[in-house]
């Protein structure tokens, strides 16, 4: 359609619209030159949130996290996701290539019993071995299901310390019909108290932006269990635009409840996903 053939020819020239809101519905085009358009081709999703509208309590958030974060690195890590343009995003990727993988950094593994919220592949299951753990529940309502070949393998030889959860967190109204079955909706508390876990809980998370519905059960956990965190914060969610983002109100929140904890970001792709909080009790 003509719409269509005009964004055809404005991307020729790396130029794409965006819609600059003046009040409601009322809007006047924006013209975008885009670093990842070659010959009127999208070569890569990584502008994905660099353009979008932000209001003043967005920046407040951004401003806010970014003062409480415990190191430069997370610091320029968090500025570039938010704010970078895409080719800052490839080769801040390029540049750590040979750098941890996926949830290894910050946290203490020692004797740790992991709460693995989403898992599908599963490749952080033989990473999270590597280290002197006590156990690994993994939840997901495929449960073993959709496993790599390669991770399938390690769960012959640490039968006794892998468990999974056919759950999810909260919402099974999301689950695909094919794998929902009767209570398959868990909670944190839920899982720790049937786990008998004590002490020494890492909470991981990347469950597709449900992450901001943890926000209201994890104050109470951090009081009682202090756990581990290492929380994606990367989903879109476009209820809380343009005044706020996962992004920052995630992290907000949760260095609002963790007293006596750092605070760290990691980014571990070449687009504007796999950003990852990790909170850090003293």
């Amino acid at each position: 359609n003509s719409k269509w053939f005009i964004v055809k020819f404005l991307n020729y020239f790396k130029l794409s619209i965006r819609e600059n809101f003046i009040y409601k519905g009322l809007w006047l085009p924006k013209f975008i030159k885009r670093e990842n358009i070659f010959n009127g081709k999208l070569i890569g999703k990584g502008d994905y949130n660099c353009y979008l509208q932000r209001s003043k309590s967005f920046e407040n958030d951004f401003k806010f996290v970014y003062e409480n974060l415990s190191n430069s690195k997370s610091k320029k890590n968090y500025q570039d996701v938010v704010y970078g343009r895409p080719k800052i995003i490839w080769k801040n990727y390029f540049d750590n290539l040979k750098g941890k993988e996926h949830y290894q950094h910050h946290l203490n593994f020692n004797k740790s019993s992991i709460i693995n919220l989403g898992v599908e592949l599963g490749f952080e299951i033989p990473f999270f071995l590597s280290h002197n753990i006590k156990s690994i529940i993994n939840v997901d309502p495929s449960g073993e299901k959709n496993l790599h070949k390669y991770v399938k393998l390690f769960l012959r030889y640490y039968k006794d310390k892998i468990f999974f959860e056919k759950s999810c967190l909260y919402e099974s109204s999301r689950i695909p019909e094919e794998l929902r079955s009767d209570n398959m909706s868990v909670n944190l508390r839920e899982l720790i108290k049937k786990y008998n876990l004590k002490e020494n809980i890492i909470i991981k998370s990347d469950i597709e932006g449900l992450e901001i519905k943890m926000l209201d059960e994890i104050p109470g956990l951090i009081k009682e269990f202090r756990p581990q965190l290492a929380i994606s914060i990367y989903h879109l969610d476009n209820n809380l635009f343009p005044n706020h983002a996962q992004i920052t109100l995630i992290p907000k929140i949760l260095i609002k409840n963790c007293k006596n904890y750092k605070f760290y970001i990691e980014h571990y792709t070449y687009n504007r996903g796999e950003t990852v909080f990790y909170c850090i009790p003293n």
